[in-house]
């Protein structure tokens, strides 16, 4: 019987062997190389015959049966079925009921680690349950369910026309395509919310775009066609089955689709932005900003200390978006800045106040350009929205023509209008706003003013109006700026009249009745007003003076003009004030209990007949004051999270300028290195944002990447009075005992904690889980559960939203999962890695790297950064070995596909020379790049990227 049972067991293992041996041999490899099992591409037949084979047991293999050979195929098998046969739920089952035969659960995720790991290289998540993961990580190799599409074929390819349609935007603003695609499959049966199905989407999405942009396939009729005739081997990249014909022409069709629908980045002005209604019932609005490739601007060499600034986008005065580093280059006598981040989303607070693009270089602004358009003041005139891809797209002011089907007009209150010559469809109120949508000539009155909306073509007014005039150092406490003496208007329509003050304005009018804040109107020569603009307008020898008191804490602000006018202090908290009034001059004494602060409002009434202009001002004080995020006086120990919103204000002296020494000094064990800047302040303080050093600070860090408790002393004044505060990365440390996971805090503000969960290092694209807080009775205690070691390595990270980062904490694996001599990719060195016991493994995997374009531990990378670019690349040990291999940097920079932002990063946090990298090396990382086209047989020059069209490596 054993005898009989062993020739036969000879046979099955042989027939598996053979199976394994064509389908890699089919893929010209000799053992797997770490890519996605779908991509194997097994036909109906291979698929059919497989089945067979694993049929072979008559009941549930035996441990001892359930060797690597049959683990492989019952996991190929598995994914498979998903492709082709899967059509909804969530369970092993229909699989059991295909073999004949179930695994116990006690087997399952022995079959499932040594298959997927341990054969073909392939990462196996881990959640809060592990039968969903693994079940998870077997289908995610399948690809997409290709029977559950074909069922839902015309909204499955509605849902992939919007993101195809979308990922350029979102690439712009740094969102990842899963966010995208998660968005997207919401109307889609709940099959398609797994993560797995979510991710495959993503990553197709992300390979369609990628073969129309190489193959510059925009420019061709018939794409899949043009692709068959070039690359033959193209639809093998996608996890759909291609032997079934529907499967084929689905592909073809998004393809299609891909290449007419694909974003061409068109030739955008300067500064361009989109506002969208964010709901039906509300008038909240999300702003869409997006830059060109490059922009002039007017600054001067002599500004720079270097080429890196960093660019915000601020409503008004309050910072609402960060676009990050931008650098200057100099054509001649002309600055032209190229912003690394091209676009940033965010929702508006203050919609009547103007954006504005804030360039800051060693934490000071050097240029400020306003957001044309983006001055929206539904209260004062009509404004105006389109229908585009189902949402409600601003469309302009006051007097204005959109084509579209329909506009949705947003009427300010007690406007009324006359609907003669449109056709209404809806109408109704928002807030304490009415609105109307109709097609036609829309006619809106408002307090005496007549403005016209329709929607016949495309024209706007709001931007035919240029001011320009002497503007104060100054700004109003909204951000506006002050011009003193009323600047010069001009506008582009010989045929529109400038209105003032309800007078036709003329460029000899210099009265104070055009002081105060003004409402300039254009309008029409039939009276029609087409738009209108507020401006804030001072005496033209209006002065500000702001003089340091003998003590602490006091000071004077004087306001003085030969025009008369009347001024006030707002009250502000712990500050008394003695006014006093001496001709043309009015001067504010002020004192201050305990730390000044940061500023003070003052009302100028330049005009009596209009409103009062709020003037904000600096505290009058001498030397450095400090201030964090509360306007709170700064602590002398901080955290890199500390310095968002921290600042420094540096005063000039009385009738003279003052120079200041600002010093970023590296208290690091490998030695002492410095940044310094000098700053020289006349006529108005001079405000430092400690935030736009944290880059400098990050390069500090960077000379010993692991000195994590390594600190950098800020330095800041005059001769021998300065100023020293102290900044180290991380506030919390995580400690594991008895009581469970617990992160002490040693922040200065008790009332802030970190949000920690727990990611699996083994598979970065997975989506990380809460770690479970300890609580007695309902109260926490600060401590989290454990978390088992289980069979792949983990970190314990802060979440993007933690108010607060710290330390990460490495829960290593249990046991290594068996692989051959050394790991083959990523995904198992860094479950095999160990900083004592095995601290090469991932070392040896980045050395393979380095020589092989296609290796898959390229796609990890890609996806580590995509998922945790929020947290310091010292995090990984990957990032560490990468920065100290200079072969695997030179590939990675042709790798991967948006590698400036992992360059700059590598930059700044372990200080990669990459100026120093050999020629020699960039010109194998070139080879390689050319070969891998190559091996896709490319025709030359055809259809490959243009960075390789452009080198100047080629021969």
């Amino acid at each position: 019987m054993n005898y009989l049972r062993g020739m036969v067991m000879g046979v099955i293992k042989s027939d598996q062997f053979n199976f394994l041996k064509t389908i890699l041999g089919r893929n010209s490899l000799v053992e797997p190389n770490g890519q996605p099992l779908f991509q194997y591409q097994l036909t109906e037949k291979d698929y059919r015959e497989l089945l067979l084979i694993l049929r072979q047991f008559s009941q549930s293999p035996s441990k001892g049966d359930m060797d690597m050979t049959f683990c492989a195929l019952f996991c190929l098998y598995a994914s498979e079925w998903f492709r082709r046969d899967y059509n909804g739920g969530w369970t092993w089952q229909p699989i059991w009921d295909a073999l004949g035969y179930k695994i116990g659960q006690a087997d399952r995720g022995y079959v499932v680690f040594k298959g997927l790991a341990g054969y073909w290289s392939r990462p196996v998540s881990q959640y809060a349950d592990d039968r969903r993961s693994l079940l998870g990580s077997v289908f995610r190799e399948g690809g997409l369910p290709f029977r559950l599409l074909s069922a839902n074929g015309n909204r499955v390819q509605e849902v992939f026309k919007g993101i195809l349609k979308n990922i350029d935007s979102a690439r712009l603003l740094g969102r990842s395509t899963y966010d995208l695609t998660k968005t997207h499959l919401d109307p889609l049966p709940e099959a398609f919310h797994q993560d797995t199905t979510i991710e495959l989407v993503a990553d197709m999405s992300e390979k369609l775009i990628q073969l129309v942009d190489r193959h510059e396939l925009s420019s061709q009729e018939e794409p899949a066609m043009y692709l068959d005739s070039q690359f033959n081997d193209w639809r093998r990249l996608f996890p759909i089955p291609l032997d079934e014909n529907v499967g084929t022409l689905f592909l073809n069709n998004l393809l299609l689709s891909a290449s007419k629908n694909r974003v061409k980045r068109r030739q955008l002005e300067p500064i361009s932005c989109i506002h969208t209604q964010c709901d039906s019932q509300s008038l909240d609005f999300m702003a869409f900003l997006e830059l060109a490739e490059s922009i002039r601007v007017p600054v001067k060499r002599e500004q720079l200390t270097s080429g890196r600034v960093e660019l915000y986008v601020c409503e008004g005065l309050n910072p609402v978006a960060n676009l990050g580093v931008a650098y200057i280059r100099f054509e001649d006598s002309n600055a032209i800045m190229s912003p690394r981040l091209r676009a940033c989303e965010f929702k508006r607070s203050e919609i009547k106040e103007s954006l504005w693009i804030v360039i800051k270089h060693a934490g000071q602004t050097i240029h400020q350009i306003e957001v044309p358009d983006s001055d929206i003041d539904i209260s004062a005139m009509p404004i105006g929205m389109f229908r585009k891809e189902g949402d409600w797209q601003y469309c302009g002011k006051g007097s204005f023509s959109k084509k579209s089907e329909e506009i949705k007009a947003i009427l300010p209150k007690g406007a009324e209008y006359d609907a003669t010559d449109a056709v209404v469809s809806e109408s109704g109120c928002i807030s304490d706003f009415s609105f109307v949508c109709f097609s036609g000539l829309l006619v809106v009155n408002v307090s005496g003013d007549r403005y016209r909306i329709s929607n016949s073509s495309d024209v706007g007014f709001s931007e035919l109006v240029k001011i320009t005039g002497t503007t104060s150092s100054y700004k109003t406490r909204t951000g506006q700026p002050i011009y003193l003496g009323f600047p010069k208007i001009e506008s582009s329509d010989a045929q529109a009249q400038i209105w003032v003050s309800g007078a036709r304005y003329t460029p000899t009018d210099s009265s104070s009745a055009g002081l105060g804040y003004q409402t300039v109107k254009l309008k029409h020569a039939d009276g029609t007003t087409l738009c209108h603009k507020r401006l804030a307008v001072l005496p033209a020898d209006f002065e500000i003076a702001l003089l340091p008191g003998s003590n602490p804490g006091e000071g004077t602000v004087q306001l003085s003009s030969s025009e008369k006018f009347v001024a006030s202090l707002d009250p502000c908290e712990g500050l008394s004030c003695n006014q006093i009034k001496v001709d043309a001059q009015k001067s504010f004494h002020l004192k201050a209990e305990g730390c000044p602060p940061s500023s003070v409002l003052i009302r100028v009434y330049a005009n009596l007949e209009a409103q009062p202009i709020s003037l904000l001002l600096p505290f009058p004080a001498q030397g450095v004051l400090a201030f964090d995020k509360d306007n709170k006086k700064l602590p002398r120990d901080l955290i890199l999270d500390d310095l968002l919103g921290s600042r420094m204000v540096l005063y000039p002296r009385v009738n003279g300028s003052q120079e200041y020494l600002l010093e970023l000094i590296s208290n690091s064990r490998s030695g002492s290195a410095r940044f310094e800047w000098v700053y020289r302040v006349s006529d108005a303080p001079l405000e430092i944002s400690l935030y736009e050093l944290r880059n400098y600070i990050r390069e500090l860090f960077s000379i010993n990447p692991d000195d994590l408790d390594a600190t950098v002393n800020i330095r800041i004044g005059i001769d021998a009075n300065v100023r020293t505060f102290t900044v180290k990365r991380y506030a919390c440390e995580t400690v594991a005992d008895e009581y469970g996971i617990g992160i002490i805090s040693h922040y200065h503000d008790s009332s802030v904690e970190p949000i920690p969960v727990i990611m699996d290092l083994s598979d970065p694209k997975s989506r990380p889980r809460p770690l479970v807080a300890i609580e007695s009775e309902g109260v926490g205690t600060g401590y989290y559960e454990n978390v088992s070691s289980g069979k792949t390595t983990k970190l314990i990270v802060p979440t993007p939203e933690s108010p607060i980062h710290f330390r990460a904490r490495l829960i290593a694996a249990e046991t290594d999962v068996e692989t051959r001599t050394k790991p083959s990719s990523l995904y198992t060195a860094v479950t095999s890695f160990h900083p004592k016991e095995n601290p090469e493994a991932i070392q040896a995997v980045i050395n393979d790297m380095a020589e092989d374009f296609g290796h898959s531990g390229w796609q990890y990378v890609h996806d580590l950064f995509q998922n945790y670019q929020y947290l310091p690349l010292t995090t990984f040990q990957v990032w560490r070995e990468i920065a100290k291999n200079r072969d695997a940097l030179a590939l990675l920079a042709f790798r991967l596909e948006n590698a400036v932002p992992v360059i700059d990063r590598l930059q700044e946090e372990f200080n990669v020379l990459w100026d120093w990298i050999p020629l020699r090396i960039w010109q194998k990382a070139f080879r390689q790049f050319d070969a891998y086209w190559n091996r896709l047989n490319l025709p030359e020059e055809e259809g490959r990227p243009s960075s390789w069209k452009n080198s100047p490596n080629r021969t």
